[in-house]
């Protein structure tokens, strides 16, 4: 899965496919996990 991840975020689509099909499903669930806990961390600095 990581192998997979890494090629989606540098757009090797193909690649992160040939890896693990699942990656279509897990990348934008990490990338909308990471934006949440940004945001907790960014409201949690202004208190």
């Amino acid at each position: 899965m990581t192998r997979a991840v890494m090629h989606f975020h540098h757009f090797q689509f193909k690649t992160a496919i040939a890896f693990n099909p699942n990656v279509i499903l897990i990348y934008p669930a990490l990338v909308v996990a990471w934006v949440i806990l940004v945001k907790r961390a960014a409201l949690n600095l202004r208190k």
